[in-house]
């Protein structure tokens, strides 16, 4: 079996994985950018980890890499163009925050600008990083963070955007020691 007999099934299996919409923000020597990800994931409650993959091709890869920095904006509802924007440009082309005249704000820790009206920020420093196949995996420790509790996140989920469902299914309480 070749990869392009695997690659359609695969992205078709892995659009089940109901995901976050994020963009990550990197910066490095005065150049920044703004690329959008749904692949990203909490990794450890202590320390605080989590985990984001980037394209090796991607310019926002470069700027990880050098500024060993990134944030994770978890998009608001009402962010799903700024999202498609940002995930179809690339960084090397166009400055995607003056194109779209984002709404930015500096980090309370990082280098790398918060995009204002995400429902959260996550403010991460470069702890380790794996080449996996055509991304690199980025483990970044949180340093700083930030919510607002009125915005509902941006997911996506089988190549659509779709908000959370105000009704709750329950809680996700266990016993288990972290």
């Amino acid at each position: 079996m070749s990869l392009s007999d695997t690659v359609p099934p695969f992205k078709h299996a892995r659009g089940n994985l109901c995901m976050p919409v994020v963009c990550v923000t990197s910066a490095y020597e005065g150049r920044q950018n703004v690329m959008t990800s749904a692949w990203c994931s909490p990794a450890s409650f202590d320390p605080p980890i989590i985990t984001t993959f980037i394209g090796l091709t991607r310019f926002s890869h470069d700027l990880v890499m050098k500024g060993r920095e990134f944030v994770l904006n978890i998009m608001a509802s009402d962010q799903a163009e700024m999202a498609i924007y940002c995930g179809n440009h690339t960084g090397r082309e166009v400055d995607k925050v003056k194109e779209l005249k984002l709404k930015v704000t500096k980090g309370q820790i990082v280098t790398p600008p918060l995009i204002v009206g995400c429902a959260a920020h996550i403010e991460c420093k470069v702890v380790s990083y794996h080449q996996v196949g055509d991304h690199t995996l980025f483990v970044g420790e949180t340093v700083a963070y930030d919510e607002d509790t009125s915005k509902q996140p941006l997911i996506r989920f089988r190549g659509e955007f779709f908000t959370v469902s105000a009704q709750s299914l329950g809680t996700d309480d266990h016993p288990a020691q972290v």
